[in-house]
């Protein structure tokens, strides 16, 4: 009918921006990723209902790992590991006076929701922004963009954090994985 069935509200000061699905599980990540936000919270697609927030402010008592982000990016849920992936494009120490490079953050799957585990991007991936799920324990990372310092996106691997390719001139905000013909595609600059 096309009729609104919910609407969720996160609290933010500013606009949800990204999000993703754990469908067999009925949970969405939802991210508020101004810096005055910088927060993301867990929905039920059955009941509307919020499940959890994980904050990345400075101060936060959330169980955000030490992560400070200075930004949030593109998540996706990896049905191998049963997790959330979250892409961090930049972090600040503790003092907010030094931006530090992004990061990837593994989020578990169930209430209380926390973030598992830190993983350090390569350097040469300035600006983590996009993130898919790819074959054989693959993730890729859309990285920065072609007027930035880095040099290009990278595939890691979901169990280590190691980088498993450089992708040398290939930048995307919003990136995706095709399983149908085992192709990666970026938005490009």
């Amino acid at each position: 009918t096309g009729a609104t069935t919910a609407v969720l509200v996160t609290g933010g000061q500013r606009r949800a921006d990204e999000l993703c699905e754990d469908v067999g599980h009925e949970v969405v990540l939802v991210a508020n990723d101004d810096p005055i936000d910088s927060f993301i919270t867990f929905w039920s697609t059955e009941s509307h209902k919020l499940l959890g927030k994980i904050s990345f402010l400075s101060g936060s008592t959330d169980p955000n790992g030490g992560v400070i982000a200075n930004g949030i990016e593109q998540c996706k849920y990896d049905p191998r590991t049963r997790k959330f992936y979250l892409n961090i494009p930049a972090t600040f120490d503790s003092t907010l006076q030094h931006s530090l490079p992004g990061v990837l953050v593994v989020i578990s799957r169930n209430a209380p929701f926390h973030v598992e585990k830190v993983i350090s991007v390569d350097p040469t991936c300035v600006g983590p922004a996009g993130l898919t799920i790819g074959p054989d324990h693959q993730i890729a990372l859309g990285c920065g963009s072609g007027n930035g310092p880095g040099t290009g996106s990278v595939i890691i691997d979901d169990r280590t954090g190691g980088t498993l390719k450089k992708l040398l001139g290939i930048f995307g905000d919003e990136i995706w994985y095709n399983p149908g013909d085992n192709q990666y595609f970026f938005t490009g600059d």
